[in-house]
């Protein structure tokens, strides 16, 4: 399994260890530097990730600064075995979800205990955002900007999407993280879209 982000790629082996490449700023490539990789390299799940299998990862896009016109900063994020989340690269506005916005350069762990107990199956990195679903169809987000709790507050920690709220009580099946929008489909087959609208994006007919 495999995962683009802006300027970087991951991808997970058959034995579990996480290999990464391409662009290393702010650590997105989990090798403890911010050196860029051109050809791919190894964490070992036995060194990086306290010994539990690697079984999916998610490359973050990229995020412009305001005015800029240069490209911003992304990061990374894996599922272990265990269920749980491992985040790093560039920290601002929470994306890593550690409760802070500092930078990673290697991969850490957020624990079941921060989904409520509940061991998460798939993540998603997105520009200044990431979700992750667990068991049970809960859909969790933090990060900035599109995280889907109707407002525009800024979450430094994993929170719920209340689905009994936004999603008329079913489970999420699916998740899938853009720059500046996501999308959700449910157990039921419905699909659930937010975040920035522009070009028709999230299939409203606006």
């Amino acid at each position: 399994m495999a995962a683009c982000g802006a300027y970087h790629t991951t991808a997970v082996s058959e034995e579990g260890d996480l290999w990464t490449w391409g662009k290393g700023d702010d650590g997105a490539l989990g090798h403890n530097t911010r050196d860029h990789k051109l050809t791919p390299l190894r964490i070992s799940h036995a060194q990086s990730f306290a010994g539990s299998r690697v079984v999916m990862s998610a490359a973050g896009s990229c995020k412009s600064a305001p005015g800029s016109g240069a490209p911003g900063s992304f990061h990374s994020a894996a599922v272990t075995e265990d269920g749980g989340v491992w985040t790093w690269g560039e920290g601002v506005d929470g994306r890593l979800g550690h409760g802070n916005e500092e930078d990673r350069l290697q991969p850490s762990k957020l624990g079941v205990e921060n989904f409520a107990g509940n061991p998460v199956y798939m993540v998603a990195c997105g520009g200044s955002h990431t979700a992750a679903l667990a068991v049970g169809g809960r859909l969790w987000t933090w990060g900035s900007g599109f995280l889907g709790h109707n407002d525009k507050i800024k979450r430094l920690v994993p929170t719920r999407v209340e689905g009994a709220e936004y999603f008329s009580r079913a489970r999420i099946a699916t998740v899938a993280v853009g720059t500046a929008h996501t999308i959700a489909a449910t157990t039921e087959g419905d699909v659930y879209t937010w975040g920035r609208g522009k070009y028709g994006r999230l299939g409203h007919g606006d």
